[in-house]
Formats: structure tokens, sequence, C-alpha cells
């Protein structure tokens, strides 16, 4: 039997990826992303360009904790047609700007054929207002909507119906849609993202920098320097 095919959302990777938190909700959806990530033999698994841009950005030791867990993951390649369904989304959908790659992550699974889109970040990706929209723009592109799951969803466990949205992402899609105003500039621009091994690499070698420059010791300002006109 055929394994079923899952995209994986940023979401769940930096979830897998950050730290133990102390807000009991989050290290709950920590635990339940790990339990779920010992058992990714059972789906193929698969991420984007968007999803490795997303997750290469902000604090350069967690992005490369990040793009370690994107590595094993298979990346699906972009194309025209994704990007027509993503602006009739943007189009036909109430998303707001800052959350178009919301956009352009269901297009993908879509078009490539998803079975889920697994994600904890379900604000604009399956709320009962929008999901019968996205659903029927879908299906009348030809396309059959991937299911959106929570990680624990898959794995069948009980449910906890808490829908904040993940902080850092949303600080981090907000600063790409500042910079592309236009989802036409935004695919254009994916076009360059390296692989998730590049991107670590790079990732990587800022973490040397810093490092470089945290252990070197403290210049003296030039003030501090000058003797005191009352000293000899």
């Amino acid at each position: 039997m055929a394994k079923k095919r899952v995209y994986v959302e940023t979401s769940v990777i930096s979830y897998y990826a950050a730290w133990p938190s102390r807000d009991v909700i989050k290290l709950a959806k920590q635990q339940l992303t790990r339990m779920w990530w010992a058992r990714r033999g059972e789906w193929e698994l698969f991420v984007s360009p968007v999803v490795l841009e997303e997750i290469a950005d902000g604090d350069p030791l967690a992005a490369g904790e990040r793009l370690t867990v994107a590595q094993e993951l298979i990346v699906l390649p972009d194309h025209p047609t994704a990007r027509a369904i993503a602006d009739k989304l943007v189009a036909g959908v109430p998303i707001p700007t800052k959350a178009k790659a919301d956009a352009a992550h269901l297009a993908l699974a879509a078009f490539h054929g998803m079975d889920y889109l697994v994600t904890w970040n379900l604000t604009h990706l399956d709320t009962p207002p929008l999901r019968g929209q996205v659903n029927k723009i879908l299906e009348e592109h030809g396309f059959s909507p991937a299911m959106v799951l929570t990680p624990e969803h898959l794995l069948d466990t009980t449910t906890i119906d808490d829908r904040d949205p993940v902080e850092e992402i949303r600080a981090v899609r907000a600063k790409i849609w500042r910079k592309y105003k236009t989802l036409d500039a935004y695919w254009d621009h994916l076009k360059t993202i390296p692989s998730a091994d590049v991107l670590l690499e790079q990732i990587q070698k800022k973490i040397e920098k810093a490092k470089a420059r945290a252990a070197r010791p403290k210049r003296r300002s030039a003030s501090r320097r000058q003797k005191s006109p009352d000293r000899p």
C-alpha cells in the first residue's frame, strides 16, 4: 500500500526544532510533534521553497536546527499552475496580505497531489469560514485539496483545540511580504531559493562569524583610553 503524501508546513518544523517551551500548550505541541516525527516513516514527507525560505530566517542557531530537519524531506518544485492557483486563492478568499504565503502552501500541496498538509498554524489554513471557499476554488481548477491536519491528528490522539498563531512564523512572513509586494514578485524570488543543504551551509557560516565576533576581546573606547586631565 502506497504511503500517504504529506506537505510539512513551516510551523511543524519550527515546533520540532525549538527548545523546550515553558508554556504548557506550546510544550505539548512540541512533544506531539516529536512523537509524530518519530513515526515519520509511515508517510512520504515533502516541503517547498516557501517552507525553506521561512525556516532559514530568524536566529541562525535555530534556523540551522530547522534546516537540518528539512534535509530529510523531499522538496517540491515550483510550477506556474501552482502560482495561478495561489493568485486565485488570494483573490477569492479573504487571506490577509501578511499571510499570502499560506495561499502558496495550499496551492503547492494541491497541485502536487498531497494527501495531507500538516501544520500547527491553522488560522489561515483551515478555519471553518475559509475551508469551504478554499476547497471550492481548488476543485474548480481540477485539484483535490489536501486535508489540513495537525501532527496530533495524524497520531489519532486527543485534540487540543488551541489555534493561537505561531508568532515567529508570522513575523517572518510579514517581513517577507513587506519586501515582495505581489505574488508574482514572490514566485520569481522563490526560483532563487537554494536547497536545504546550501541554506544550512550559509547558516553555519553565519554562526561561525557570530562566534568569532563574540570571541574577540572588546576594545576600550577612545574616550576611556585618554588620560584624565587631572591625572599626570
